[in-house]
């Protein structure tokens, strides 16, 4: 962000570029992100005037932070052909709110308010308020199919909403109304969670879980599949080797129990002895 408005008008000062026009839009919605660096994410629908437009959503530069941060839907036409509508789907990761209220999206014809941060002055609405989230596991990857129960503290008993997650992970969940809840979610495998949180009204609430592997899971897997380490046998080559198993039971197999071949005989009948390997001396210049 410029640090004043001299830093700012040398910027404004400059030629508009002719290869970029605003583009019209028909929907804007943020999504929940999931990561520090994406914690929302834009998306923006509409209809292209010309095929294989390249549009993007571009925020625009501030001297101070204003309550909405603009972001221009932007169109280049990369070659000329001749215009067709054609639909478009584009997105931006937002690493927050970016203005002090949220963030507007303007088009050739119209401007579209995203409020993602609450007015502390502003009175709480009441009657149902939405809460949404991620479910996912300790490494990142989505959880789906995954029961979100919501409850009131106090009245566990009573569910006051219960919710499954998509094949992202992602969940949206309406409640009863502005307060405190216990948000809790469990899946195979896995350590249940549980979150109490504050959902004001204003805004959809947001609460991510990240869950944990039952150290369990991983004892059945070793139990089905032992990791067996083979020791080599205290005498020479072609003995017994011992196999130690997890559990500690030692099992011996017999690799080989037939005997070494023998050297030929001499006259007399005595069998010749195996010559012993001679030492060879390491050459150390």
């Amino acid at each position: 962000m410029p640090k004043d408005a001299d830093d700012l008008a040398a910027y404004t000062d400059l030629p508009a570029p002719q290869s970029h026009r605003l583009i019209d839009f028909e929907e804007a919605s943020v999504q929940p992100g999931g990561s520090s660096s994406a914690q929302w994410v834009l998306q923006v629908r509409g209809t292209a005037p010309y095929p294989g437009m390249h549009i993007t959503p571009e925020p625009v530069v501030y001297l101070q932070r204003p309550a909405f941060w603009r972001i221009e839907v932007v169109g280049r036409l990369l070659e000329p052909v001749p215009p067709r509508p054609t639909p478009y789907l584009v997105q931006l990761d937002l690493p927050g709110p970016m203005g002090t209220r949220g963030i507007e999206v303007a088009g050739a014809g119209r401007v579209a308010q995203i409020v993602l941060m609450e007015d502390p002055e502003e009175e709480r609405p009441a009657g149902p308020v939405l809460l949404r989230g991620l479910v996912k596991d300790a490494g990142g990857w989505p959880l789906g199919k995954v029961p979100v129960v919501g409850r009131s503290p106090g009245r566990e008993a009573d569910i006051d909403a219960i919710v499954t997650t998509d094949t992202e992970g992602r969940y949206t969940m309406q409640l009863p109304g502005p307060g405190r809840y216990l948000i809790s979610t469990e899946a195979a495998g896995f350590a249940d969670a549980l979150a109490e949180i504050e959902v004001r009204g204003a805004l959809p609430g947001r609460q991510d879980f990240y869950l944990t592997p039952l150290p369990a899971l991983q004892d059945s897997i070793l139990e089905e599949h032992p990791v067996r380490e083979t020791v080599p046998g205290p005498g020479p080559a072609g003995d017994d080797a011992e196999v130690v198993e997890p559990d500690g039971d030692a099992e011996v197999v017999e690799e080989d129990s037939s005997p070494a071949p023998k050297r030929a005989r001499k006259a007399g009948g005595t069998a010749e002895p195996a010559p012993r390997p001679r030492a060879r001396r390491r050459n150390t210049s």
